[in-house]
């Protein structure tokens, strides 16, 4: 598992891995951790790190709102957890799909808290095998944004790539973990994690998508949807 912190505070960065590698010893997991001392430096960065440590407020008027936003552009589905000392910026990071906000100075038992439900998460992570012009192919769950269905076949749409399955889109969606995966219209599938955006009956996808939401599926999307975004982006 590789982590990254970005903070600032070189005293602050030294405390957090100490406690991330107290956890690694005491869970037997194999954690890396990466420090960044800026937003800039981060981005630069060539290596996908599964989860964030991102200061929110920095010294040098760098916005953590800003670079996270920079990450989610890049369709990076990394799990970031905002750091700040000024919890009421919850509710304005919200586009950028934080996983937790932890405030300063940081609780060992919400820092364990973190770390146990992202690991879990990534346990429940289901790849999927499609056939692809004879090709069988893996793909993991948690870089589909959406599937839409091309007549009796279906079209998987990832950050890099658009595969084409001739599954079904009923059977594809039977596939994927039903905590995060929604069929929202007859013809789409959408990964909540990708949402951005709300407007009405439609949705737009991290990747610019816009995706009709039935007028049946309406009413229980706005419900599941809720509920998704308090149990995996409210915690703080």
């Amino acid at each position: 598992m590789q982590i990254a912190i970005c903070d600032d505070n070189k005293e602050f960065r030294d405390i957090l891995r100490k406690d991330i590698m107290e956890y690694k010893q005491e869970k037997k997991i194999n954690i890396s951790v990466t420090e960044f001392e800026n937003g800039e430096t981060l981005l630069e960065s060539k290596e996908k790190y599964d989860m964030i440590f991102l200061d929110y407020v920095m010294k040098d008027g760098a916005d953590g709102f800003e670079i996270a936003k920079e990450i989610r552009k890049r369709n990076i589905n990394s799990g970031i957890v905002f750091v700040t000392a000024y919890p009421e910026f919850v509710y304005d990071s919200f586009a950028v799909q934080p996983f937790r906000f932890i405030v300063k100075p940081v609780e060992k038992e919400k820092l364990t808290e973190a770390l146990d439900s992202f690991i879990s998460g990534m346990k429940q992570i289901m790849p999927i095998t499609i056939i692809e012009n004879g090709r069988r192919i893996s793909l993991r769950s948690d870089e589909i944004i959406y599937i839409e269905a091309e007549g009796k076949c279906s079209n998987i749409i990832t950050a890099e790539h658009k595969y084409h399955s001739s599954y079904t889109l009923s059977k594809l969606s039977g596939m994927l973990p039903g905590n995060c995966f929604f069929r929202i219209h007859k013809s789409f599938v959408v990964n909540l994690f990708f949402v951005t955006m709300i407007e009405g009956r439609e949705i737009t996808m991290s990747d610019g998508t816009k995706v009709p939401v039935s007028r049946i599926k309406s009413k229980e999307f706005k419900k599941i949807y809720t509920a998704f975004v308090k149990e995996n982006y409210m915690r703080v």
